[in-house]
Formats: C-alpha cells, sequence, structure tokens
C-alpha cells in the first residue's frame, strides 16, 4: 500500500501524480494505471438531456444502470461495478434479505423491462456493510453478486470506480443516473 494520497499500481510502483488512472498516460511501469479503464463507457448514447428535468434517458445512456425487482416490481437501483457484482444501498435489503428473492434487470431504460435490450439475471449473495446501521443509515451500502456473468455489449457497461487515492476537486460537476422521481412530490 502506498502513503496518503499517491496511486498504488499493481506492481507495488507508488505514483504521487493527482488522479493518475485512466488519463491516456502511462504513470505504473506495468501500465495498471490505464488497465481497466473500459468502463463508464456509453455505446449507444445518443446526443440527449439527462433525465433532470423530466427528459428521459435514451437506451444506453447509462448502461450501468440497474433495476432490482422484489416480486417483479421495482424496488431500489443498482451499478453494475462488473460482470458478477452490483452495488446499491443496504437499506434496500432490510425487509427481503433472501438473495433468491431477487432478480435485476440491467440494459433497459424502461421499468416495463420490455425492450429487447433488457437481461434478467438472478442474484446469489448479498453483502451488505458490516457497519451498515439501518436507524441512522451509516454505511448503507450493499454488494450484489450475480448467478451468472452479465453479457458486456452496447446497452451494459460496468461503471466506473474511482481508485481510493483519487482526488475530487470542490465543485466538480457529477452524474447521477437512477429510477428515482422526476419531481418533488410526484
Amino acid at each position: 500500500r502506498c502513503p496518503g494520497n499517491t496511486f498504488s499500481c499493481r506492481n507495488s510502483q507508488c505514483v504521487s501524480k493527482v488522479n493518475p488512472e485512466c488519463d491516456d498516460h502511462l504513470d505504473c511501469a506495468d501500465g495498471s494505471d490505464e488497465a481497466h479503464c473500459d468502463c463508464g463507457l456509453q455505446p449507444a448514447w445518443r446526443a440527449a438531456g439527462r433525465i433532470v428535468g423530466g427528459v428521459e434517458a435514451s437506451p444506453g445512456e447509462f448502461p450501468w444502470q440497474a433495476s432490482l425487482r422484489e416480486n417483479h416490481e421495482h424496488f431500489c437501483g443498482a451499478t453494475v461495478v462488473n460482470q458478477r457484482w452490483l452495488v446499491s444501498a443496504a437499506h434496500c435489503f432490510n425487509e427481503f434479505q433472501d438473495p433468491t428473492e431477487w432478480v435485476v434487470y440491467v440494459g433497459t431504460t424502461y421499468l416495463s423491462g420490455s425492450e429487447a435490450s433488457t437481461v434478467r439475471a438472478r442474484v446469489s449473495q448479498i453483502i451488505k456493510h458490516p457497519f451498515y446501521n439501518a436507524d441512522t443509515a451509516d454505511f448503507d451500502v450493499a454488494m450484489l453478486q450475480l448467478a451468472s456473468p452479465l453479457p458486456f455489449g452496447r446497452y451494459i457497461q460496468p461503471a466506473c470506480l474511482p481508485a481510493a487515492s483519487h482526488i475530487f476537486p470542490p465543485r466538480k460537476k457529477c452524474l447521477i443516473s437512477g429510477w428515482g422521481y422526476l419531481k418533488e412530490d410526484f
């Protein structure tokens, strides 16, 4: 492990450059700062507005977005991390903790999941953060392991996860996707 805010290369080299990962410049001798940079791609993205203010997402615009279904109903959102793992909120599993009760829909922009690009996957394991507190919602994160790998392609891709040393500057714009309401008091 490298100290402080330095980046840890796979070969144990430490890089002190701010945010060296996926910047198209090899900073690690083993190239690990530029490995796994094919995440966050939007291969089917079209020039369209974001879902803020009631504008619908275009097919493939958020290929990492997943819908968690319990009893065939959308219950929570999740994010594709890789072909076998999703990340979601731990509070989604307060009531229904059995992984066999859950199905994931990916590759869709509609909660109906009616598009031909929709892939349905079963959850094999739910791992809540060990310090998750349902009363305070502290550490409200969970990992979901899928029973089979997702087929990455035009409509299904993983989101990028920053390195632990990544620095987010103040006033940096961020993109949030999800299945939430478009207005207050809907």
